[in-house]
């Protein structure tokens, strides 16, 4: 090598760490902004996390106690009204496990379930009847209503109307179910004075959202039945209040005769315009002959 040579290869050795290093920089600085760039990522809250779930420990099923089979199966015998069995079955489980007590529920049901029994038994005995209504009254409820009608029907036929009355009173102001009450108001007919039981006829209608056919003819009846009743003491004027009540329910139902009894009321008191206009009526409903003569007769007195 001659001397140029080896001065240049020199030069080359001398100056080549100083060229390095001004790389270097420029390679750190790419590394460090790497670096703080993945110390500053905030998370996606979309990606789920695991998180470290701790061992959950078996739960202990603990063991029935050695009557429970036998205890469920009382509940059967309830169910099926076998009560003299559900009591043997209970005294057995007293007497082979005298820590054991019979669920409360159980017990109350039971005896129950042991009235009712005692009040079918006497059903038909009015007396013995009534004395079961004193002794469970809980048993004659809105919720047991059959009860209730049976008593009210053994007090009828012990000859004590008013008490019978009192409970179909009772059933009427207390019990919601409207089919309940429109029975008990026609088993109440000929208990309740006439008045009472009028009342109580409007106020059932007043309560119904509907109107209930049966009522309607309960109420037209009645009312009818009471003013007829007046017109044997010749009071006419009751009798046309009555029948005033249910004027529009004679038209509805085309009730020949509430509408001949208005005729009736109206002439006697003076009123043969009136008269004719209800006897026009039933001669529309009818063709009646007899009716267009007693219609010609209140056409000459008006």
């Amino acid at each position: 090598m001659n001397a140029m040579a080896r001065y240049l290869t020199l030069l080359l050795l001398i100056h080549a760490p100083v060229l390095l290093a001004q790389d270097a920089p420029e390679q750190s600085e790419i590394i460090l902004e790497e670096a703080s760039t993945q110390e500053h990522v905030i998370p996606d809250p979309e990606i789920p996390v695991s998180t470290p779930v701790a061992p959950v420990a078996p739960v202990e099923t603990p063991e029935p106690p050695p009557w429970q089979a036998r205890e469920d199966a009382l509940w059967d015998l309830l169910r099926d009204s076998r009560l003299d069995a559900l009591d043997s079955a209970v005294d057995e489980l007293e007497h082979d496990y005298p820590q054991w007590r019979a669920p409360a529920r159980l017990e109350l049901l039971a005896a129950q379930a042991r009235q009712r029994r005692a009040i079918d038994a006497v059903r038909d005995d009015p007396a013995a009847l009534v004395a079961m209504a004193n002794q469970y009254p809980a048993r004659f409820s809105c919720r047991e209503i059959g009860n209730l009608w049976d008593v009210a029907e053994a007090y009828r036929a012990l000859g004590e109307k008013d008490a019978a009355a009192g409970i179909y009173q009772r059933i009427l102001a207390e019990c919601e179910n409207d089919a309940h009450r429109l029975t008990t108001l026609q088993k109440s007919v000929g208990l309740m004075n006439q008045d009472h039981y009028l009342r109580s006829l409007d106020r059932e209608s007043a309560r119904r959202d509907v109107r209930d056919p049966t009522l309607d003819r309960m109420r037209l009846d009645g009312y009818r039945a009471a003013a007829t009743a007046a017109t044997k003491d010749k009071d006419w004027s009751r009798a046309l209040e009555y029948m005033g009540l249910i004027d529009p329910l004679v038209v509805d139902q085309r009730d020949v005769d509430g509408a001949r009894l208005n005729a009736w009321c109206l002439r006697e008191t003076g009123g043969p315009a009136e008269a004719a206009v209800w006897l026009e009526r039933v001669y529309a409903w009818t063709s009646d002959s007899a009716v267009r003569a007693e219609l010609a007769r209140a056409y000459i007195e008006a």
